[in-house]
């Protein structure tokens, strides 16, 4: 058996957020007065949960359906 057949896990263990159907936006920070992170989720016609998740904490809410969240939020949500 070779080392790399050994270090291979038998089953893939998948994070709840990898199971999901829908879009993530990531940025660092919201820019101020422009929709660049949000125009392009807007344009998607279908009815999948929408993100922009950054590490900006005062910028949170949700802009016509689209979830901006704090990426630690983000990381500990339960449900999805």
């Amino acid at each position: 058996m070779s080392t790399l057949a050994r270090t291979i896990p038998k089953r893939s263990t998948l994070l709840p957020f990898a199971e999901m159907k829908g879009y993530i936006q990531v940025c660092v920070q919201l820019p101020n007065e422009s929709d660049r992170e949000t125009a392009n989720l807007m344009d998607i016609k279908d009815h999948y949960h929408k993100y922009v998740v950054c590490r900006d904490t005062l910028a949170l809410g949700n802009d016509n359906g689209i979830e901006i969240v704090h990426i630690a939020d983000f990381l500990m949500r339960d449900n999805w």
